[in-house]
């Protein structure tokens, strides 16, 4: 319980300071971002993707902050797809 608010604080306290940074990603980026995120303000999504170049923006549907966690599957697939892995089956 105390890691989740110690990691927020953190955050929020622009502890990371990368957005200087991230307009010298070479490499293609792919940028998913959850639709009802409340950590990261849905806000900065498409001023981060547009910071980053060659980025591409995904949206997660229903989803917050962990979407590795919350749409698992969604996330194999676009990320199969972004890596050019093709024949990905869908796991019924």
């Amino acid at each position: 319980p105390q890691w989740a608010d110690a990691t927020l604080s953190f955050m929020k306290s622009d502890g990371y300071k990368v957005a200087s940074r991230v307009r010298t990603i070479p490499q293609q980026t792919l940028v998913l971002w959850g639709r009802q995120d409340t950590i990261l303000d849905v806000k900065y999504a498409d001023r981060f993707a547009a910071e980053v170049p060659n980025s591409r923006l995904v949206w997660v549907e229903e989803c917050g902050h962990v979407a590795h966690l919350e749409q698992p599957q969604l996330m194999r697939d676009v990320l199969f797809e972004f890596a050019g892995i093709a024949g990905v089956e869908q796991a019924e």
